[in-house]
Formats: C-alpha cells, structure tokens, sequence
C-alpha cells in the first residue's frame, strides 16, 4: 500500500515516503510553549525518564482541557511514539509491551468519544466531534506504522471516526490538516487528503501564525511546495483531475 503511495506521490512531486516517513507520525507540529507529554528536541526524541504507565491519564487531562487541535494532534502523536516503541531514545518495547500500550490507548481515547452519549443522550456535535478526531487522528498514525515492526493490527484506521469528524468540523483548518495526515496512505481515501489539506489551507490562509506555518511544513513535505499560493494550485488541478 504504502510503496503504491509513495510512487504516486513521486509521479506528482509528493513525498518520498523512504525518506520523509508518514506525515502523522513523522511531522512534529510547532506548539509553542502549550502543555503536552514529556518530549525532547526532534521528532522522535521522546523522554528517556517518562513513565508510560501515566500516559492515558496525562494524555487525557491535556485532551480534556485544550480546545486547538494543534496542540492535541502532538500530544497524540507523542503518545503513539511513546506506545509504539518509535522513540529513538527509549528502551526498544517487546511486541507484547507494545500491543498492551496501544490497545490501551486506543480504548481510553474510544471510551473518551463515547463519555458524551453515555452520560448525556443528546450529546452536542460540539462536544462529540473533537473527541472523535482525536480517536481517529490516534488510530490513523497507528496505521500509518503498518510497514515497521512497531505495528499493532486490528486496532482500526481511523477512517469512520475522521469522516464523522468532519461532517460536524467544518470550519476547523487545524483538524481538516490532521484529517489529511491521518488519511494519508490509505488507498481508498487518497483523493479526500488533498480535500481536507487543500481545505485546511483554505481556511487557514498564509496570515495566522503558527497555524499556518505548521499546514506549510506540512504541505512541503508531502507536495513539495513552497508557498500556499502553490499548495492551492497543486491541490486543486490534482483533485480536478482525478
């Protein structure tokens, strides 16, 4: 799945995936001085001294009390590298230690998308939405490790939860740009990662900060483009053509 992908890409000026990685795990986001799990420099410099039997509970307690997505899609991130073994610093997990974690975490985040209908029956797009994207952006990463031995099968791809997501998040640039990492390198959803990048440019446009900066380091590693009159361009003649 993945080599299809990345020729596709080549042929289109995207990512090379040997090199670059899978966005969702392999993209830091600029988060500034926000709250998020222990973290090193880099992308994979987890901390060393961090103890993963906290992980559920500091990930949820950061979920719980920020609203920008930006800040949720790198604590996740984090905590998929730190249940995947991915870290480049930590103590390499045995498959078993890395399946517990996963499954775990996965099961706190699917449990935090159902708290609202459980405890209230007309649970509000406003509360269940974000909660959902957080599932799915989490299950979409996981995915996207299925070509590395840190993988862990049959925890789900995240697909259903990111669409519903959406459906209710329409003015989000931050979660339609996760929507578009998570999807990336699923070979039925191709077409709907240029459909939420090109969205979340949209809505973002060139002028807010580090929301901005973050889709642009993004869009240059997965299209090879330098500015967002580019991106746009690109997106749009690729999916008018598709």
């Amino acid at each position: 799945m993945f080599l299809a992908l990345a020729l596709t890409l080549a042929a289109h000026g995207g990512v090379d995936l040997d090199r670059e990685g899978p966005p969702a795990i392999c993209q830091p986001f600029d988060i500034g001085d926000a709250a998020s799990l222990p973290w090193k420099a880099g992308a994979f410099e987890a901390d060393t001294q961090y103890d993963l039997a906290l992980l559920n509970h500091d990930l949820a307690k950061i979920l719980d009390s920020n609203d920008d997505a930006m800040v949720r899609m790198e604590s996740i991130r984090r905590a998929v590298i730190y249940v995947s073994g991915f870290s480049q610093n930590r103590k390499k997990l045995s498959a078993m230690e890395r399946k517990l974690a996963s499954e775990s975490l996965v099961s706190m985040l699917r449990a935090r998308a159902l708290a609202p209908h459980i405890y209230d029956k007309v649970a509000t797009e406003e509360r269940t939405a974000p909660r959902l994207f957080d599932l799915g952006f989490a299950l979409g990463a996981l995915r996207q490790l299925e070509w590395r031995e840190e993988y862990v099968p049959h925890l789900g791809n995240g697909e259903a939860e990111l669409e519903k997501a959406a459906a209710w998040e329409k003015a989000s640039a931050a979660m339609h740009l996760g929507m578009a990492l998570a999807l990336w390198g699923s070979d039925r959803t191709n077409q709907r990662t240029g459909e939420y990048f090109l969205s979340a440019a949209k809505l973002a446009g060139p002028d807010q900060g580090r929301l901005s900066k973050n889709i642009l380091v993004c869009a240059k590693r997965i299209y090879n483009v330098d500015t967002y009159d580019e991106l746009v361009s690109h997106l749009s003649k690729q999916i008018a053509s598709s």
